[in-house]
Parts: C-alpha cells; sequence; structure tokens
C-alpha cells in the first residue's frame, strides 16, 4: 500500500497559552482515532500549537483504506416487489 506524510494544520483565532497544549492533545488525538476506526494504517505523529494554529503530522499515512467486505440485506421480496 502506498503511503505519505501528512500535515494537517488548523488556524484558529488566538489561543491562550495555557490552553495549547490540551488543545493540541485533543486535536491529534481524535484525528488519530477515527484514523484507527477507518482502518487506516499510519507511523508516528508529531503534535504542535501555536497561538494561532494547531497541527498534527502523521508519519506514513495509508493512501487508501483496506478492502473490507460485508453483506448488506435489503426489504424482503414481498415489500419490494408487487404483483
Amino acid at each position: 500500500m502506498t503511503q505519505a506524510d501528512f500535515l494537517i494544520e488548523l488556524g484558529t483565532e488566538e489561543l491562550p497559552p495555557k490552553a495549547l497544549k490540551p488543545l493540541q492533545d485533543a486535536f491529534a488525538d481524535g484525528l488519530i482515532q477515527r484514523l484507527k476506526d477507518a482502518g487506516v494504517s499510519f507511523g508516528d505523529t508529531e503534535r504542535y500549537g501555536a497561538p494561532r494554529r494547531l497541527a498534527v503530522l502523521i508519519r506514513d499515512l495509508g493512501l487508501a483504506q483496506p478492502d473490507e467486505a460485508f453483506e448488506r440485506r435489503g426489504p424482503a421480496v414481498k415489500a419490494a416487489f408487487d404483483a
């Protein structure tokens, strides 16, 4: 599977300095959890925070989700078709 480094940066209004660490951690943790839930592979992550920026660098991010087989059932035949 092809991989690349991925940087996501969020521009914000002026953030209080005391809130930078919790905000950058919350931003990165949420992003990482969603990638795990989606089954996307990735390597190391780096978190950045500045008064007007929050950023996460994700190394070796997979460019596609792995294939997943699943079955979906529709309505009953008698409900789907009429006489």
